[in-house]
């Protein structure tokens, strides 16, 4: 009796199956609503391992029932979901010589009308444009949200109500853009691909030669490489101090080699690579 008052107290409850004919688990239950109890149809169960690596899923039916039965691990993770709900995942459960049965999940409704916006940012060539400042405005020009475009050139703002707002693209390598929209309509509004301009940024790159007791090296050779393709593109000398200087570099990623004949030790300091107008934007 005590066993079965924890049992109703827990959001999950699993109930132990002796039958073990065969090596397949079953595993079925109800989804529930957290705050009066009505079943949830068509709502998302995602079994996974311990690590929620993926093993299999199912949706309940209309009276939020749910039943699978597939080959388990000894430990399971479960994931529900079901749209205007917030996700739920169980801790680990062990599966080992039982099968689980009638399992009762309760998940809560979202009070709160989400709203996101979402694009691509591209160059004229239609190349991703990372690392973009994506800023959002509303009719007040006030700054209401912002964020960053991902290595494939998308971002995603959240939390937007219908309105008219402005939308800004800011860089150090690309061209200032913005334009006006009005978001009135759905809970999601693409805003597809915007193209923004390329700058012909060029940028120095310096640093130091010194031996392994920090003494700088005077005329040493330097040697700037491509760091993509390890091709060979400018060199120099060092002056008295050790110093170099390299620039009218393009955007991009490289590395120095160098060498002196009469020093078998070397250390090589580069500083961050500098380009033109680096903050010649504003928001």
């Amino acid at each position: 009796m005590k066993d079965e008052k924890l049992m109703n107290k827990s959001k999950v409850q699993i109930l132990k199956n002796c039958d073990e004919e065969d090596n397949n688990i079953s595993i079925s239950g109800k989804v529930i609503n957290e705050c009066d109890g009505r079943p949830i149809p068509l709502a998302c169960i995602k079994f996974t391992d311990k690590n929620y690596n993926p093993l299999y899923h199912c949706f309940t039916d209309t009276q939020g029932y749910f039943y699978i039965k597939e080959y388990f691990l000894d430990t399971i993770r479960i994931i529900v979901s079901k749209k205007g709900y917030k996700i739920f995942s169980s801790s680990i459960y062990s599966i080992k010589d039982y099968e689980l049965k009638n399992l009762v999940v309760q998940i809560s409704p979202r009070c709160e009308i989400e709203r996101i916006i979402t694009g691509v940012v591209c160059d004229c060539n239609y190349n991703p444009a990372e690392n973009v400042h994506v800023i959002l405005r509303n009719e007040d020009n006030n700054t209401i949200h912002s964020t960053y475009t991902n290595k494939n050139g998308i971002f995603v703002v959240d939390d937007v109500e219908h309105g008219y707002y402005t939308i800004i693209f800011c860089s150090y390598m690309y061209y200032k853009y913005s334009y006006n929209f009005i978001f009135d309509y759905g809970k999601i509004m693409p805003l597809g691909e915007t193209c923004i301009r390329k700058k012909d940024l060029k940028g120095t790159l310096n640093g130091i030669i010194t031996d392994k007791e920090g003494n700088p090296i005077n005329e040493a050779i330097v040697v700037l490489f491509d760091e993509v393709d390890n091709w060979p593109l400018q060199f120099t000398r060092t002056n008295e101090k050790g110093v170099y200087l390299f620039y009218n570099l393009d955007v991009g990623r490289y590395f120095i080699v160098s060498n002196k004949s009469e020093s078998k030790e070397i250390n090589i300091i580069k500083y961050p690579m500098l380009f033109d107008d680096y903050m010649d934007y504003d928001y």
